[in-house]
């Protein structure tokens, strides 16, 4: 909870840290620990901003090689809060005198996760013919056919 009376957070800076109940979040992001943050809280004017960052470890399966593996990911933290009605559209109008920061934190994590997974920079995926994990093993399929539309490319050379 964050405590935004007039004269308290508006007038000095606050850190924050704690880890996040990770069923908060939705069981689609597979979370292996609850999430750790660390938030520094300032009041700019009529404002509360928030800036930190969030770490964030998850199960997830490779989209070239179907294997499962565990990533923690780094995520930015910066919101904005008003505090008066002249708030912005990216504003969050504060009403109470205390936030839960909780739906926010989620929400960061979720338009932060990303949408496509691989379990290491050099995953080979698997063969598009027979489906072998050419991580682990080769196979003896052929390389796969040149669409004739392109056959002309083959010749070409680059100098």
């Amino acid at each position: 909870m964050l405590d935004v009376r007039e004269g308290m957070t508006l007038q000095r800076v606050g850190h924050l840290t704690g880890r996040l109940d990770r069923r908060a979040l939705p069981p689609a992001v597979d979370v292996v620990l609850d999430p750790v943050f660390s938030l520094c809280v300032r009041g700019v004017g009529a404002e509360v901003r928030i800036d930190g960052h969030i770490d964030v470890a998850v199960h997830a399966t490779c989209d070239r090689c179907l294997c499962a593996f565990c990533r923690r990911i780094p995520m930015a933290v910066a919101l904005r809060m008003a505090v008066d009605r002249t708030c912005t559209d990216d504003d969050v109008l504060i009403v109470e005198e205390r936030i839960d920061l909780t739906p926010y934190l989620c929400e960061e994590i979720l338009l932060q996760m990303p949408t496509f997974f691989i379990c290491k920079d050099d995953c080979a995926g698997l063969c598009t013919q027979c489906g072998i994990d050419r991580n682990v093993g080769h196979c003896s399929c052929h390389a796969q056919a040149i669409d004739e539309r392109f056959s002309a490319l083959a010749t070409w050379t680059v100098e």
